[in-house]
């Protein structure tokens, strides 16, 4: 597929080991690549993708599907406009418990680990505000595998912070990813679970006497991904 000439574009959907190799060799090929996430497995293989990539000319994207949420892309609208104000927090969590199930419970048995499993919301820190000035991070296994759990607290520019966490091991919990961000002028936060709806909060709202968070229904009839 990826020598044939009538193939323009190779979505790279296989397992973390082979994100790197493929979408190389797809690269040097003057093909366009999607690659799923993670894009690699260690910072050194997606460096290379870059570079592979920068030098082929050719489009090359991560696939985190969650940036295209209607909901998320309405609050990344509202940063962006400065409708927030200047950030002062960000968090987002990931989590789920399917890892904590009886079968799971063997090591080695957790796949690639915690940081690539739940790089979503390392990509929503990303999107929404930006890269962050340093990070402290702690991952934890409780299986003997590779790591089941992170937290990271990072800083951000302007002295704002930023804090997330993810697990496997979260009892109860089936798929909550939540993100907030909370600025200057007022705040909004998303949880994957009830996925179309976002909710916001205006300090202008307040001063008029009518404070409170409002509950945006996103994906109305007339939107482009509806």
């Amino acid at each position: 597929m990826i020598e044939a000439p009538d193939i323009d574009v190779v979505a790279c959907l296989g397992t973390n080991v082979l994100h790197t190799p493929v979408s190389i060799a797809a690269l040097e090929s003057g093909k366009a690549v999607l690659c799923e996430k993670p894009l690699a497995e260690t910072a050194e293989e997606a460096e290379q993708m870059v570079t592979v990539a920068e030098g082929a000319g050719v489009t090359a994207a991560c696939g985190f599907n969650y940036r295209f949420v209607p909901a998320v892309r309405l609050m990344h609208d509202l940063l962006s406009s400065g409708r927030l104000g200047d950030v002062r927090h960000f968090r987002a969590a990931y989590l789920q418990d399917w890892a904590s199930a009886e079968e799971m419970t063997q090591p080695n048995q957790t796949g690639a680990g915690s940081v690539l499993d739940y790089s979503h919301i390392l990509d929503m820190l990303l999107h929404l505000v930006g890269e962050p000035i340093s990070v402290d991070g702690l991952v934890t296994s409780f299986a003997g595998g590779s790591d089941d759990a992170f937290v990271a607290s990072c800083e951000l520019p302007q002295g704002a912070t930023a804090s997330l966490e993810a697990s496997r091991y979260a009892t109860g919990w089936k798929g909550l990813q939540r993100v907030e961000v909370n600025g200057t002028l007022g705040s909004a936060w998303w949880d994957m679970e009830d996925i179309n709806r976002l909710q916001v909060f205006f300090v202008d709202d307040e001063r008029e006497g009518l404070g409170g968070l409002r509950d945006v229904l996103v994906g109305e009839p007339g939107h482009p991904f509806m």
